[in-house]
C-alpha cells in the first residue's frame, strides 16, 4: 500500500516539476541589467525541476518492475547524486535572491566544478571499481554531502543576517516579511535534504513518501514565490546588491573626519526638527538625497553616532514625537498619532511603542 502511493506521489510531484519547471524556463523578465541573477537562477530552477521530473518517472518505472531496488548501492550513489546537485541549485538560486552579486558566475562555476567533480567520481567508481571500492567512496560521498549541507546552511544564515541587517539600515518600516518566504524555503529545501540522506541509507517506500509529499508542497511553493520576485524586486534592489563586508571591518572611512562628522550632525538635526521621520515609508535614501550624502557614508554615521540602525533611530525619534503628542493631547485616540508619526497601521505603532518603552500607550499614559 505505501509502495503505490510512493508511485503516485511520485506521478504527480513529477507533472508539478515539469509545470513549474516550463513555467521558470519561459519566464518573461522585465528588462533590467540588476536582474541578470535573478534570470541565471531562473534558469537554473528550471533546469532542477526539469531533471527530477525526468528523475522521478525513471524511478516510477523501476519502481513498477521491481519492489524494491536490487542493487542497494546504486541506489544510494544515484539518491547522493541527486541530493548534492539539488542542494547546489538550490543554494545557488535563493542566495541570488538576496544578494545579487555573492554568487558571480566566476564563484557559481567554482562551486559547481567542486560538486560536479564528486558527481562524476562517484559515476566513474561505480562503473569501473569493485563494488568494495565503491562502497567506500559511498560513505566518502555522504560525508561529504553533509559537509556540503552544513556549508550551505552557514554561508546561506551569514547573507540572509546580512540582508536583514541592510534592510533595517534602509527602511523605516518592518519590510523582512518580503524576504520570509526564502529563509522558509531554504530550511525546507535543508529539512528535504537531511531526509534524502536517511533515505539514502535506509531505502524504504515510507521515506520516500514523506520525500516525494514534502517535495511537492515545496516545490509548488518556492515556484509560486520565485515567480513573484521579479516583482518586489525594484522594492529590495537597495538593499540586495552589495556582498558582505569582512567581520570586524565597521569602520568609517578615514576620511570620515570629525569636522565631517559635526556638519552632517548639524543637518541631521535640522531634518529632525522639521520632522521629516514622521514621513511613511521614509528610507534612508530619502534622507540621504535630502542632505546631499550617499547611503553608506549616512548610514555609517547613525550606527556609530547614534548607536542604532537606521530604522531604530527613526523608531525612537517617532516614539518620542507619540509621547509628546500625548502630553499635550491626552484625549488624542491612538490612531491618530500613529497616523501623524508615520504608521500605516495601529498595529505597527503598538509594537514600535512596546519595543522603545516596554509598555503600552495606555501603560504610559497612565503614569505621566
Amino acid at each position: 500500500m505505501i509502495e503505490n502511493a510512493y508511485i503516485i506521489s511520485l506521478l504527480a510531484l513529477s507533472v508539478a516539476l515539469f509545470a513549474m519547471g516550463l513555467l521558470c524556463l519561459f519566464l518573461r523578465v522585465y528588462d533590467n541589467p540588476k536582474l541578470a541573477a535573478y534570470r541565471r537562477a531562473s534558469k537554473a530552477v528550471a533546469f532542477t525541476y526539469l531533471f527530477f521530473g525526468v528523475i522521478n518517472i525513471l524511478e516510477c518505472l523501476e519502481r513498477q518492475s521491481s519492489d524494491t531496488y536490487d542493487n542497494a548501492l546504486l541506489f544510494r550513489m544515484v539518491t547522493l547524486v541527486i541530493a548534492s546537485a539539488q542542494a547546489f541549485f538550490f543554494m545557488f538560486a535563493m542566495i541570488s535572491l538576496i544578494n545579487t552579486k555573492y554568487m558571480s558566475p566566476r564563484r557559481t562555476r567554482r562551486e559547481f566544478a567542486f560538486v560536479a567533480a564528486f558527481i562524476v567520481a562517484g559515476i566513474v567508481s561505480y562503473i569501473v571499481m569493485d563494488e568494495s571500492v565503491t562502497s567506500t567512496f559511498a560513505y566518502f560521498y555522504t560525508v561529504y554531502y553533509f559537509s556540503q549541507l552544513i556549508r550551505y546552511t552557514l554561508r546561506f544564515r551569514k547573507l540572509y543576517r546580512h540582508c536583514l541587517l541592510e534592510m533595517e539600515n534602509y527602511f523605516s518600516e518592518n519590510e523582512e516579511d518580503r524576504l520570509r518566504w526564502i529563509f522558509f524555503s531554504f530550511h525546507s529545501a535543508l529539512g528535504i535534504g537531511l531526509i534524502a540522506l536517511v533515505f539514502a541509507l535506509l531505502p524504504y517506500a515510507l521515506f520516500g513518501l514523506i520525500i516525494a509529499l514534502s517535495c511537492l508542497v515545496f516545490y509548488v511553493f518556492f515556484a509560486i514565490h520565485f515567480v513573484n520576485y521579479a516583482f518586489i524586486f525594484n522594492f529590495l534592489e537597495n538593499v540586495i546588491l552589495e556582498e558582505p563586508e569582512e567581520d570586524g571591518d565597521e569602520s568609517l572611512p578615514v576620511s570620515f573626519e570629525a569636522k565631517s562628522a559635526a556638519a552632517l550632525k548639524r543637518q541631521i538635526n535640522r531634518w529632525v526638527a522639521d520632522k521629516r521621520y514622521c514621513q511613511a515609508g521614509v528610507t534612508i535614501r530619502d534622507l540621504a538625497d535630502n542632505l546631499n550624502t550617499n547611503t553608506t557614508y549616512l548610514s555609517r554615521y547613525i550606527n556609530k553616532y547614534e548607536g542604532k540602525t537606521f530604522r531604530n533611530w527613526i523608531g525612537a525619534l517617532r516614539i518620542e514625537e507619540a509621547q509628546r503628542l500625548m502630553r499635550e493631547n491626552p484625549s488624542c485616540k491612538i490612531d491618530a498619532i500613529a497616523d501623524s508619526i508615520g504608521y500605516g497601521n495601529k498595529s505597527a505603532f503598538l509594537v514600535q511603542f512596546a519595543k522603545h518603552t516596554n509598555m503600552t500607550p495606555g501603560e504610559w499614559r497612565r503614569q505621566m
